[in-house]
């Protein structure tokens, strides 16, 4: 009996160490991916200073000068909350999810890459008005002062690799979007058509 009790012991604080080491790798983890809201960050490019207010909820609400200026604080916060996925819906629609995921993904690579989605995106920029093409333009300058800076504290990025944004990038992510579009280059809340 002493012995069972001994090696139940054991056990339990072995069981016990683990969650707790798992619990203290999570955390770590999850901080390191919560960008800090409060900092002043003091990035090239803009003409005037940006002022990005979140309200409880987190969303970002961006005031500046100009419309480049606001856009390029848009692409910054979308940079710091968003950029796993960015990255990830760059690698789908380019057909390369299969260098992160391995064989899983390849029938959706094959197919994006069948249907040329990337390229299509990509030469869709310039039948854009050139206010779109500023729009875009601004927004991707912003996402790269993110990445230039390299603020960058979670796993994802640094795993799916950055690679600089440019407008082309961009085209497909207005094409895809679900709420809102891009016309005039203002984006506007409702149904496309």
């Amino acid at each position: 009996m002493a012995l069972f009790v001994y090696w139940l012991v054991r056990l339990v604080s072995l069981a016990v160490a683990l969650t707790v080491a798992v619990a203290l790798t999570a955390w770590w983890i999850g901080s390191r991916s919560i960008p800090d809201y409060e900092a002043d960050w003091d990035v090239p490019g803009l003409t005037a200073p940006v002022e990005i207010v979140r309200d409880t909820a987190a969303v970002p609400h961006i005031f500046g000068a100009t419309d480049a200026d606001v856009y390029y604080g848009l692409g910054l916060a979308h940079a710091q909350d968003r950029l796993w996925q960015m990255l990830m819906l760059r690698r789908t629609a380019q057909g390369r999810l299969s260098e992160l995921f391995g064989e899983p993904t390849l029938q959706i690579d094959d197919l994006l890459r069948r249907l040329d989605v990337y390229t299509l995106a990509s030469a869709s920029v310039d039948a854009l008005a050139p206010d779109t093409i500023a729009a875009l333009e601004a927004y991707s300058n912003g996402v790269n002062a993110w990445l230039a800076a390299g603020r960058i504290r979670g796993l994802g990025p640094r795993c799916a690799g950055t690679v600089p944004l440019r407008a082309r990038n961009l085209a497909l992510a207005a094409c895809r979007q679900r709420r809102g579009q891009f016309h005039d280059g203002a984006a506007t809340d409702g149904p496309p058509g």
